[in-house]
């Protein structure tokens, strides 16, 4: 709970500039204690092993030493590495948290006496979520000192996140300024009375990728469920015990079967239909309405994907320009339904996927060889120096290992388009684990913990290195947001600027 959190944790947020538009938000490492229950499926399991392949970012002789100096324990007690965890235990994790950067700047765009409207940037996660905590734009609002008068202005001192967003999309966030307030825009998303604008740029002239999809003859608004979308005030458990999630090891997570592009497009009820759609107003002849049910394939890896199996979901596209240099389209996206990543996924399903987005057919630092080869190298430097990663980065995981495989092959660095699947981001990059050294006489829990992290270790070059690695985001942006008595808007973002024929940008 960050509310809860700010009375014992303060935690230091670092804004540096990279250049004139670009800025990294750092936060300074901190002290921190986990705390999770024991699953069922870790009874009667030793601790040690339960802690290495749950909690497999950090290696076995880390777990080794935190449960021998009493840096893990079980019901606050001090046990041994054979210790069989029962029902109930609770089991505690001290440690010296760092957190990967983020780029961009949080920016207050509008406000009522019940919303404040956020402009998110790319790669700042909503919420708490693998190795992101502090740098979330949940604990940023309830922490950062700059954003601290709109939280005294609140009725319960409190902002409450009604709606998702995926953390590399960038864009309008609604904040809800008390509870009540949460509960009526919540139900407002579901029941869909808001209207949100997108913007996107994909692959290729759209949308001539639609050649591969069947025309469809209607559709049908009642055969979409209420929105997905909508949280319940933004009330989220976020306790973490590692960096990770509190969900099965990735060799005991069950990951459906998912059937290719083509077969998706060739299936009953999936397909497009042009022009204006009954029941929705709005629309112009230039629209493209795409019908898709979009399916979990892995709820521990954040995997989703087309699959005729799944949730009903439909999205409204409209071409708003066309760059010849780097075959791209600036396209205007909307979403009927609210499944996760569905935008995403429907633009890669037509055959134009959103051109920077790895995970869904683009290409990781599209159209920037240098940046991409930049990122690669301090990935190697990193391994060489014994350092890991303080964030998943599986793309340059993937494009590594196809360089040193076959350095003659060119087209290594680029996405394939037609696969119907993503890299997890659970991916780890595993190095040794320098051995820890004793706590030494009269020295605190806390200090003792600075002087032996690993991370505390390195030099400055090591986080210079880490920033290199992170994507600042992909091409998809959250333009306009609006319900019955609001209406909020952010600027273009850079890659979309000098138009003006977007539905959210007023004609003056």
């Amino acid at each position: 709970n960050p509310i809860a959190e700010k009375q014992h944790t303060k935690f230091t947020y670092l804004i540096e500039k990279i250049d004139e538009s670009r800025s990294v938000r750092c936060i300074e490492p901190y002290i921190q204690e986990y705390c999770t229950f024991a699953k069922g499926r870790w009874l009667g399991r030793e601790i040690l092993e339960v802690l290495t392949h749950e909690f497999g970012s950090h290696p076995m002789k880390y777990w080794e030493d935190a449960i021998s100096l009493g840096y893990v324990r079980v019901n606050n007690k001090v046990v041994t590495r054979t210790y069989k965890l029962r029902n109930g235990d609770a089991l505690l994790h001290k440690t010296h948290r760092h957190e990967p950067p983020v780029f961009g700047d949080v920016v207050v765009v509008g406000s009522t006496a019940s919303i404040l409207a956020i402009s998110k940037p790319p790669s700042l996660p909503m919420h708490p979520c693998g190795s992101y905590r502090a740098n979330s734009l949940e604990y940023v609002m309830h922490n950062d000192p700059q954003f601290a008068s709109w939280l005294e202005e609140g009725e319960d001192h409190k902002l409450h996140i009604v709606h998702r967003l995926d953390r590399v999309t960038s864009g309008l966030v609604i904040m809800a300024r008390n509870k009540e307030a949460a509960a009526t825009i919540s139900e407002t998303i579901r029941q869909k009375g808001t209207k949100k604008i997108y913007l996107a740029r994909v692959r290729g002239r759209f949308p001539v990728g639609l050649d591969h999809l069947n025309p469809l003859p209607s559709i049908d608004l009642s055969a979409f469920e209420v929105d997905s979308e909508a949280l319940d005030g933004g009330e989220v458990d976020q306790h973490r015990f590692g960096r990770g999630d509190d969900m099965p090891p990735a060799s005991q997570a069950v990951k459906k079967e998912v059937p290719s592009l083509e077969t998706v497009r060739k299936s009953a009820g999936v397909g497009y239909l042009k022009g204006d759609l009954e029941g929705v107003a709005g629309g112009v002849p230039e629209d493209v309405w795409l019908q898709c049910p979009i399916g979990v394939v892995s709820h521990r890896e954040g995997v989703y994907a087309c699959d005729p199996r799944g949730k009903a979901c439909l999205s409204r596209f409209r071409l708003l320009s066309y760059c010849g240099q780097t075959d791209t389209s600036l396209v205007e996206c909307s979403p009927y339904t609210g499944r996760t990543h569905q935008l995403r996924l429907h633009l890669q399903l037509c055959g134009h996927p959103i051109a920077n987005d790895p995970c869904y057919g683009g290409e990781l630092f599209f159209g920037d060889t240098q940046r991409l080869q930049r990122a690669r190298s301090a990935l190697k430097l990193m391994r060489q120096q014994g350092i890991t990663p303080l964030s998943k980065v599986p793309h340059l995981l993937l494009l590594d290992e196809e360089s040193e495989n076959r350095e003659d092959d060119k087209g290594a660095a680029r996405g394939d388009n037609e696969k119907n699947e993503v890299v997890s981001t659970q991916e780890k990059v595993v190095v040794d684990e320098p051995v820890k050294q004793l706590q030494m006489e009269g020295e605190s829990d806390d200090a003792y913990l600075i002087r032996t992290c690993r991370y505390c270790q390195t030099n400055r070059q090591t986080h210079e290195l880490e920033q290199l690695l992170h994507c600042d985001g992909i091409w998809l942006h959250a333009l306009r947001y609006s319900g019955p008595d609001w209406d909020f808007q952010t600027p273009l973002p850079s890659w979309a600027e000098n138009v003006s024929n977007v539905s959210g940008i007023p004609s003056t």
